[in-house]
């Protein structure tokens, strides 16, 4: 079919409209002229473009063989400029506030963590709306570490779904499940990664920012927003990377988490802290907290329930920074923290060549 495309929607495809339905047609952008194969047709179409009639001057050659038929980036055929100005739209539009320049964390290579697909011993990933199996031998978005386990484990994985993660800074890493070969090893329990030169340990079931110089610029404007704290808490600690990071800052650091897992890595991570202290248990358990001055918060992709959000507005600190990976809950979470006033808004790329974008709001009162 041709199609002309009039917009990018905010999951990174192009938008357009064939016999009365929406289509979303991947691998195009707006302005063009494509013809485009259906891929699955409900009540909205998806196709892929398969020949660029009109180019957006926005356009580059992705580089990728696999791009957009594996599913896992989306913008890959868009410069790197356009991305950035895509993604703090995409920002503003969620949040209904003004956002800075989002900023670069790396454009290749800089995953830490990839989560694959096995079948009949290859690995690779799955198209999302075909489900289609992709076999990939490199991933271009993946650090060079985990491309050369990839390397060793494909053809020969006896599992149908294998996770690998990477310790950037040292050469550490780990392989789930544990697989019946000589080598690589695999089925470690944890690996460990350098942030701004503090070592931390990371169990398989933990949580940890999949890009690690995303991480560390996330950490040095954590710094620079709160400045000399006093009482600190760091809601949905993970690992304790924050915790451990900001604790030169502070006067106490209250570190709170459920995950059994974060929480072993976490009471490791934070030995030495003497001002800091761990709580396991769900946010919404330990707040409302009167006297604090710093309120982190980083909740899962959801975002925070009513409940932790009904307890801040109870007994409001004086600044909160609110960090999320989706700019949609964040948005609604962020338009009820009442009495309080947006200061900063900066989204960081940790997810280049993909639609994903963190997002970083520092809150006042």
């Amino acid at each position: 079919m041709r199609l002309q495309v009039t917009e990018l929607s905010p999951g990174g495809e192009g938008l357009s409209s064939w016999e009365g339905k929406k289509v979303r047609v991947l691998g195009s952008l707006p302005g063009e002229e494509v013809e485009a194969k259906v891929l699955r047709e409900d009540r909205e179409v998806v196709a892929v473009a398969e020949e660029i009639l009109t180019p957006s001057p926005e356009r580059v050659s992705p580089l990728c063989p696999l791009f957009p038929r594996c599913t896992g980036c989306q913008l890959q055929h868009l410069n790197y400029s356009s991305q950035l100005e895509f993604k703090r739209s995409k920002v503003e539009q969620a949040l209904q506030v003004r956002a800075e320049r989002p900023i670069s964390c790396g454009e290749w290579e800089y995953r830490n963590h990839a989560r694959l697909t096995a079948e009949r011993g290859e690995i690779g990933f799955v198209n999302k709306y075909t489900e289609e199996f992709i076999r990939v031998d490199r991933c271009l978005l993946m650090a060079p570490l985990i491309n050369d386990l990839l390397s060793q484990l494909q053809g020969r994985c006896a599992s149908t779904m294998v996770s690998i993660r990477a310790g950037v800074r040292t050469g550490e890493y780990l392989v789930q499940p544990e697989l019946p070969l000589p080598s690589p090893a695999t089925g470690q329990p944890f690996y460990h990664e350098i942030l701004l030169g503090r070592r931390f340990r990371i169990s398989s079931p933990s949580f940890f920012q999949p890009n690690t110089e995303g991480a560390e610029t996330m950490i040095r404007t954590l710094r620079e927003w709160i400045g000399s704290a006093g009482r600190v808490m760091d809601a949905y600690a993970g690992v304790g990377t924050f915790s451990a990071l900001l604790s030169d800052l502070a006067s106490e650091v209250v570190a709170v988490e459920e995950s059994p897992s974060a929480e072993r890595d976490a009471r490791f991570n934070l030995r030495g802290l003497s001002n800091v202290r761990f709580i396991r248990k769900k946010v919404e358990e330990v707040l409302p907290v009167e006297g604090l001055d710093v309120l982190i918060l980083d909740p899962p992709r959801q975002g925070c329930s009513r409940e932790v959000l009904e307890a801040i507005a109870r007994a409001p600190p004086r600044k909160v920074v609110y960090i999320s990976c989706n700019p949609w809950t964040m948005g609604r979470d962020l338009r009820q923290l009442k009495g309080f006033t947006i200061e900063r808004v900066q989204p960081i790329d940790l997810f280049a060549q993909t639609q994903h974008i963190e997002c970083m709001a520092l809150l006042t009162r």
